[in-house]
């Protein structure tokens, strides 16, 4: 379902926006990117506020779930619909909460639209780290690396940064199975076993009282392991 406004068509990029009850955060956050010049790709995972009404009023390509389905099923109906897009060269993910940097799309990208690699994934672990990021979250994500490695073989300082970079090629050939957060450690599985090329770039964030309300708890990380291990 697209908005009500006409999306813009001209960017190589394509940003798949995830968003679940943001009402509070979401037209800053489109705004940001649109004040760049991408396209915009928002999926609404069933939000239960005014987050879709929202979008409507922007120009972007605006998709809805009528139930919440989860983070990765949010990902995957963006980038299937990210792909059909005319001109686009990289597909950039985000989150709807605002701590992803909209002026970091372009440099995630680069290596992907001169095709150096296939995929570019942010990382916050690699010199840039936020000031404001709780001992207790570096923690959490730093086992999510550890496990992911473990699990997957592959090496990625930042697997579950919500940020990343994909060629057309390389998105067209997701077809991921994990509909909530556990569809990271997925994209690093599928990344290892693709054959596809990829670096790691370094990125701010932007931590706010708001989104690290809306990050990832310590019961959710058992939940994502769970998820991994019994699927």
């Amino acid at each position: 379902m697209s908005a009500m406004n006409t999306p813009q068509t001209s960017s190589s990029i394509a940003v798949v926006v995830s968003a679940y009850n943001e009402s509070a955060v979401i037209a800053g956050v489109l705004q940001e990117i649109l004040n760049l010049g991408h396209q915009v790709v928002v999926v609404d995972d069933g939000s239960r506020d005014a987050t879709y009404e929202i979008c409507t009023k922007l120009p972007v390509h605006l998709l809805r779930h009528p139930i919440n389905l989860g983070a990765g099923a949010a990902f995957q109906t963006g980038i299937e619909y990210a792909v059909t897009l005319p001109g686009v060269e990289a597909i950039v993910s985000m989150d709807g909460d605002g701590q992803h940097l909209a002026s970091e799309i372009a440099p995630l990208a680069a290596p992907v639209i001169a095709g150096e690699v296939e995929v570019a994934l942010g990382s916050r672990f690699m010199g840039i780290a936020s000031e404001r990021m709780p001992k207790s979250k570096r923690l959490l994500l730093l086992m999510a690396a550890w496990f992911t490695r473990l699990t997957t073989g592959v090496s990625a300082s930042d697997p579950h940064n919500g940020m990343r970079a994909m060629s057309r090629r390389a998105a067209s050939n997701i077809h991921l199975t994990q509909n909530g957060y556990a569809f990271c450690s997925e994209i690093i599985y599928w990344l290892g076993h693709s054959g596809l090329s990829w670096r790691e770039v370094p990125i701010k964030v932007r931590y706010t009282d708001y989104s690290m309300s809306k990050g990832q708890s310590m019961l959710n990380m058992f939940n994502i392991l769970l998820d991994l291990l019994f699927r």
